[in-house]
């Protein structure tokens, strides 16, 4: 899903954009996207929560205008996760995806909830131009 999520500026707006990948039944996506801001203030996105503003969808496509980003320059980091679910067996882990705005701190990596499946590092292949456009 993470070649799916896009962040967008469009006539002086900016925007979350996503289209999720098909998934056997039974399972769901997970995503949630803070925006932390350089006055120490954050900002969340998720499917899930009481504020309407900070919704976005768990399943399809999307495009969320982000209201709450009214100057790039306030940005100070993202932190992305993003998890495939079970309700019976939960998640096996998650991709965590941070992107620093002065490019001081760009990761992406799979962070396992098993001992079986071992964490895995893809800050070197990850496009992260591709997902942060603003």
């Amino acid at each position: 899903m993470a070649d799916q999520l896009r962040f967008v500026k469009e006539n002086g707006k900016y925007y979350i954009e996503c289209t999720y990948p098909e998934i056997p039944e039974g399972y769901e996506w997970s995503l949630g996207i803070t925006i932390h801001n350089k006055d120490g203030t954050r900002d969340g996105y998720s499917p899930i929560g009481r504020n309407p503003e900070w919704l976005i969808p768990g399943e399809g496509s999307f495009k969320k205008e982000a209201t709450v980003v009214t100057n790039i320059n306030n940005v100070d980091f993202f932190n992305i996760m993003i998890s495939l679910k079970h309700p019976k067996s939960g998640s096996l882990g998650a991709l965590n995806i941070v992107y620093s705005m002065d490019k001081s701190d760009i990761r992406a990596k799979f962070v396992s909830n098993s001992a079986i499946i071992p964490s895995e590092n893809y800050s070197a292949t990850f496009d992260f131009d591709k997902m942060f456009q603003w």
